[in-house]
């Protein structure tokens, strides 16, 4: 003969809502820290030019990595398209005018550079002239933004018209 109780008590278990007795059960989440490294820099706004000046623009490039130590350099992308003749670490003219010089996607054909190199320098690191070989901007560790100053000297006697574009393509390395 069955007890009515029992068999209530019964169907409550296997319905789970009376657990049938109390079990634990342990695991590991583990976290492993890979290797990683990546570089993100903005484009700076556009250099505004005057003869006898010396002009400047900023941009900020972000290094983050899980190494210990970073490096990052810049240098003047020699093989990016320049005229031939161009000079490394000197903004070459490029073909075509107009107000703003994002549109422009190729150098004149005929080689124009501005006389003076393009100087940089980072805030808490390292400064210089632009030119065809990596120079380190500055060393770090984990995430650190870098705010890099881009600055050209424009000589009171150079010839530049309005509306003329000048770009440098400079590459950035972390490592």
């Amino acid at each position: 003969m069955r007890k009515p109780g029992l068999v209530a008590a019964l169907a409550l278990v296997l319905a789970g809502l009376i657990p049938a007795s109390a079990q634990a059960a342990d695991v590991n989440v583990d976290g492993l820290v890979a290797s990683g490294l990546s570089l993100s820099v903005a484009t700076p706004s556009a250099l505004v030019l005057f003869p006898n000046q010396t002009n400047t623009s900023v941009a900020n490039s972000v290094v983050t990595s899980t190494a210990t130590s970073w490096t990052l350099s810049i240098k003047d992308d020699t093989a990016a398209g320049y005229p031939s003749g161009h000079t490394a670490g000197h903004l070459a003219k490029l073909s075509g005018s107009g107000p703003t010089c994002s549109a422009l996607s190729s150098f004149a054909g005929t080689l124009s550079e501005l006389n003076a190199p393009l100087a940089w320098s980072a805030t808490g690191g390292n400064s210089g002239n632009l030119t065809g070989t990596n120079q380190t901007v500055k060393t770090g560790s984990l995430i650190q933004t870098v705010p890099v100053t881009y600055s050209q000297a424009i000589g009171a006697t150079e010839a530049v018209a309005v509306n003329d574009c000048y770009r440098a393509v400079i590459t950035y390395t972390a490592s």
